[in-house]
């Protein structure tokens, strides 16, 4: 029979044509302590996610999954698509969940709260080859809850750049903003009005957002140098000055430029509107450069960090996705070779990240040296550094975000005041993160 030597952290250590020899000599195949002994006999791992075929995410993963079992053939993968997160509860419940999970960023903090994810701190710690410095650092502590790790993240998405449309600047011969008070002045210029008072053009649109404007909220709220989060006092702050400030001032915007008469004038989404050239500047991600070089491949453009108030911190937050094991799992050491694989060695991240079009929370994925390739790519790395907020560190973040939403809109819609509508949701959200923390 056929043998191999590895770690416990998948490393290979020893050939299998010396291991035929140990193996002789031992006459046991059976080694104890952080070194074991594997026979090519399969184990066999579930992995589930939520996407299905025909998704960059799924086919990154799929990818993945090819090359971690041509990597390590003592390990089997049954991939699982459309694998939902109430779907994921239940079999949680029941004692028959899959051994890992690939989730998103949005919930998983709760997540780890509620005790779904195993805690391979132990792992972490005495694997050779890994450690949390190989991580873009926002993206690593989105998976460390009460001083213990319990995922590996795989994207460090930054969420939101500023996208601005060279040629409509050069008409009117002005620099892209850096302030608030500047990105009010060059869109008053920007504009482009119609004869029965509509919009041929806007500067921008800073309610339209991936994500509406629940990501909205949290990304003017940081570019007003607001504070969302009390971390030692563990509380939500949407009635921080500078969150309220962001919403005076989209509720200010929306006067000067009825939200009804933009959308009416200028139909669609952030990205078609930009691509279209209806609107000079959009508020990016990751994949709104895929997105651009599809519908605007003549469009000359450039990716900047977006304006803020003086004093504030670089607003962008780092997202994306997380896999973790499963809380139950038999087959753990198994799951963290997997884990470190696709999110923790250059050829895995590479190849999920390559396909899914995003930016690896892993500092030595080979993705990014054909990233180096791409100025757009590389604008989007380089503001990534700079970046230091984590809004999937909150818990009830998903919560939090939907009343953020219904309290911005509420205000567009003239039904409440700023501070009234954020006030609510601090009485809404605050005892949800008390309930999920055991308060």
């Amino acid at each position: 029979m056929k043998w191999f030597y590895i770690n416990r952290f998948g490393n290979r250590l020893l050939s299998s044509s010396i291991l035929e020899r140990i193996s002789a000599l031992l006459g046991a195949c059976v080694i104890t302590g952080l070194l074991t002994v594997y026979s090519y006999a399969a184990t066999t791992i579930d992995v589930a996610v939520v996407w299905g075929p025909g998704n960059v995410n799924y086919e990154g993963i799929h990818d993945a999954v090819v090359a971690f079992e041509a990597a390590n053939p003592d390990i089997k993968v049954q991939l699982i698509s459309g694998y939902g997160v109430d779907k994921f509860q239940v079999a949680l419940a029941s004692g028959v969940a899959p051994d890992v999970y690939h989730g998103g960023d949005t919930n998983i903090k709760d997540w780890i709260i509620m005790g779904w994810a195993e805690d391979i701190t132990e792992y972490i710690e005495r694997d050779p080859t890994l450690s949390p410095e190989d991580y873009l650092t926002p993206a690593w502590i989105r998976s460390v809850h009460d001083g213990k790790v319990w995922g590996i993240p795989l994207e460090a998405g930054p969420a939101f750049a500023l996208f601005s449309n060279v040629q409509h600047f050069q008409e009117v011969g002005l620099s892209i903003p850096r302030t608030i008070e500047e990105l009010e002045e060059v869109n008053q210029k920007l504009v482009r009005e119609t004869t029965d008072g509509g919009y041929q053009r806007m500067g921008i649109i800073p309610w339209d957002i991936i994500g509406r404007l629940g990501n909205g909220m949290f990304a003017w709220g940081w570019a007003f140098g607001g504070s969302l989060y009390d971390e030692e006092l563990q509380r939500v702050t949407p009635l921080d000055d500078g969150v309220v400030a962001a919403l005076e001032w989209l509720a200010g915007f929306n006067e000067r430029y009825p939200q009804p008469t933009v959308d009416s004038s200028i139909p669609g989404s952030a990205q078609p509107r930009f691509a279209q050239g209806r609107v000079s500047m959009m508020l990016g991600i990751t994949q709104t450069v895929a997105g651009l070089a599809a519908q605007a491949p003549d469009m000359v453009y450039e990716i900047s960090e977006p304006p803020s108030v003086p004093g504030a911190t670089n607003p962008m937050w780092i997202g994306g996705h997380t896999i973790f094991i499963a809380n139950g799992s038999k087959q753990i050491p198994e799951a963290y070779r997997f884990l470190k694989f696709v999110g923790g060695t250059p050829h895995g991240s590479g190849i999920l990240s390559l396909k899914g079009g995003f930016l690896p929370a892993y500092r030595y994925s080979d993705v990014l040296d054909v990233y180096a390739k791409d100025p757009k790519m590389q604008r989007l790395i380089e503001l990534s550094q700079t970046s230091t907020h984590v809004r999937a560190r909150i818990p009830a973040v998903f919560e939090y975000n939907e009343a953020l939403r219904r309290a911005a809109e509420a205000v567009l819609a003239g039904e409440k005041l700023p501070r009234q509508a954020l006030g609510e949701v601090q009485v809404e959200i605050q005892p949800k993160v008390d309930a999920l923390l055991g308060r």
